[in-house]
């Protein structure tokens, strides 16, 4: 399996045109043709569906595209890394995150080594809980940020100095808009909008577990609450971070109480050997955490 087939593909599948993405890989139709058939003989199995107008892709077609993605960006770190062993750090660092304030800390981070450090490249890339151990032990990720209610038994696993609080999310003309905080009574029969399994709060958890018929309407795209919320579908639950940056203009966060915060850490694989780039970057994360808490 070669990466330049792999990349005929990947690009095929971004473009959904065998034309387009020979334009785009400066070769010939025929040779891009070649190279997924080549391909699809490799894996013995069809990654594109010709029974139509267009290109579409197969089942496994949409599965092996995102393989193809991480094993081409792991090649493209891999000799970053290794062409600068000798000279200044280089390299990519990839970290997963879910929705949290805690990214502010890892933010410093990223300055700080960029800054000493300017051939350093970062991705963050939202994950989904299912997902992380794969991407981690895969080394599609280098790091991710996660709620510490997530069993990650066996990962390394360094807190973060910034907490998320939660708490709704309402119409400003609602009753609820004027308080300083709501309990969980003061939400007995509303209709809520409910993040899904990444709620980084056990107890918040539970009491959306126990409250399941009041949970109609599940987010895992923070973006889409506060526009569920604005066209009256109900209030949402979310954390002051998600609040403050994408709610439109009417719409009010008042924090539960008693006050319902919830951590998150930095985690990676401890069976991988870090690469230079990513001892510095750690390093860095332990630095700001450090000073957090002076």
């Amino acid at each position: 399996m070669k990466l330049q087939h792999l990349e005929a593909f990947v690009v095929v599948a971004r473009v959904g045109s065998i034309k387009e993405a020979a334009v785009e890989l400066n070769c010939s139709q025929p040779s891009v043709t070649k190279q997924i058939r080549e391909l699809e003989k490799t894996l013995g199995q069809e990654l594109l569906d010709r029974s139509g107008r267009g290109i579409r892709l197969t089942p496994v077609g949409v599965l092996f595209a995102g393989r193809a993605r991480e094993i081409l960006s792991l090649s493209r770190r891999t000799v970053e890394e290794f062409s600068m062993l000798h000279g200044d750090i280089g390299g990519h660092v990839v970290i997963g995150t879910v929705e949290s304030a805690a990214v502010v800390d890892v933010a410093r981070a990223i300055k700080c080594v960029r800054d000493k450090h300017p051939g350093v490249g970062v991705t963050l890339r939202r994950i989904r809980r299912e997902t992380i151990l794969e991407r981690l032990a895969s080394n599609a990720l280098s790091f991710a940020i996660v709620p510490d209610s997530w069993d990650l038994a066996g990962y390394e696993r360094l807190p973060l100095s910034t907490r998320d609080r939660w708490g709704i999310l309402v119409p400003a003309a609602s009753s609820l808009a004027a308080k300083k905080g709501v309990n969980v009574e003061d939400l007995e029969g509303l209709p809520l909008i409910c993040p899904d399994d990444s709620v980084g709060h056990r107890q918040l958890a539970r009491w959306l577990d126990e409250h399941s018929d009041q949970c109609r309407v599940i987010y895992d795209v923070v973006y889409h609450a506060p526009q569920l919320v604005d066209a009256g579908v109900g209030y949402a639950i979310i954390n002051d971070c998600s609040a403050g940056r994408c709610s439109p203009l009417g719409l009010v966060f008042v924090p539960l109480v008693p006050t319902t915060d919830s951590s998150t850490s930095l985690v990676w694989d401890p069976s991988r050997a870090l690469t230079r780039v990513e001892l510095a970057f750690l390093e860095e994360v332990r630095g700001v955490c450090a000073q957090a808490i002076r």
